[in-house]
């Protein structure tokens, strides 16, 4: 599944992940769509996440870059895990 289709599935059927349980997502073809596009949205946030903290820092002002900063584990601050920060991340997108 595309970036593009998983991002349009978990968009409009956020409300299917939220409220039934993960064992039922694979009851109807619309919810094994949404837990495939949701496992595929994940999957590539992992690496949109890695690919921008392993190569050379180019300054960006959007949401994403503004979390990673934050996230920096050179800061000394509190760190976001994976998890929460494509939690996030996807939460702005909804």
């Amino acid at each position: 599944m595309t970036f593009k289709n998983s991002l349009h599935i978990a968009s409009n059927d956020i409300v299917l992940k939220l409220i039934i349980p993960g064992p039922a997502l694979s009851l109807t073809k619309r919810l094994r769509d949404v837990k495939v596009a949701f496992d595929e949205l994940e999957k590539y946030m992992l690496e949109m996440i890695e690919a921008r903290q392993s190569y050379e820092k180019v300054e960006r002002h959007d949401l994403f870059s503004r979390l990673l900063d934050a996230n920096d584990p050179h800061s000394g601050d509190a760190k976001l895990t994976t998890s929460e920060l494509i939690g996030m991340v996807l939460s702005d997108t909804s």
